[in-house]
């Protein structure tokens, strides 16, 4: 069955990070820690976090929250599957 008038909606990262910060505040935690792989749209991702942190911090000055530690973890571009084969883009563990 397929619909014609349906459309998927779906947020953009910023918001979904804006969220999260939110929430980890929420949560009474006002440091975080941060890992990430060095591919570019992980970095994008990471950078997202840090501008909701910083715009959350601006909103409300007595929050505080801060990520205390970030690690970059290299990027080979491929990704182990479950069963141990790969797959494009990602890190290798194993």
């Amino acid at each position: 069955m397929t619909y014609p008038n349906f459309y998927r909606v779906v947020p953009p990262d910023s918001f979904r990070f804006k969220v999260l910060v939110k929430f980890v505040a929420f949560l009474g935690f006002n440091k975080m820690n941060l890992a990430y792989l060095d591919d570019a749209f992980n970095i994008g991702e990471k950078d997202a976090i840090l501008l909701a942190t910083s715009e959350l911090n601006a909103a409300n000055k007595s929050l505080g929250l801060q990520v205390e530690q970030m690690l970059k973890i290299p990027s080979n571009g491929h990704r182990r599957l479950p069963g141990g084969g790969l797959a494009e883009g990602g890190v290798g563990f194993g």
